[in-house]
């Protein structure tokens, strides 16, 4: 009862104010501002380009076009042979001294939509060749973002 009696008259929340810090020295990086640099729109499957790093955006673009076209062939073979799952994954591709790499793997639950994946995405996908770094050990690495999405056609159905 004293402890009540000697406080203020209300309990105030107090906030510091803020700033809003933006890096803008790599003028190689696309995207972060949270929309898709480039959207690539297939029967079967979306794939949509998050951001891109040290290359360019018609390259960013050609590479995300190379992914969804993959991921279509792929699909359209698994759908026929009753074995594409509805998925979705989230990756980053890195230009590496051995080629492509995939990094920052999620993917949808499911065994069937980790199958789907391996084949239809991860595997295309590190044959594709990135734009190489600069030649000193202080060169940025290229690196792009992609999330991508699959599901079968229901022809006839609601």
């Amino acid at each position: 009862m004293l402890g009540a009696a000697c406080s203020s008259a209300a309990p105030r929340d107090v906030v510091p104010e803020s700033h809003d810090v933006r890096d803008v020295r790599d003028s190689t990086a696309y995207g972060s501002g949270g929309a898709y640099v480039h959207v690539a729109r297939r029967p079967h499957a979306v794939v949509g380009l998050i951001g891109a790093k040290h290359m360019s955006l018609a390259e960013a673009t050609r590479i995300a076009n190379l992914v969804a076209d993959e991921l279509e062939s792929c699909a359209i073979t698994k759908e026929r042979d009753g074995a594409l799952a509805v998925g979705a994954a989230s990756f980053v591709l890195v230009a590496t001294t051995r080629g492509t790499a995939v990094s920052e793997l999620h993917l949808a639950p499911g065994g069937p939509v980790a199958a789907n994946a391996i084949e239809c995405i991860l595997a295309p996908a590190r044959t594709i060749q990135l734009p190489p770094s600069a030649p000193n050990a202080d060169a940025a690495i290229p690196a792009l973002a992609i999330d991508a999405t699959w599901n079968p056609i229901a022809i006839g159905k609601p």
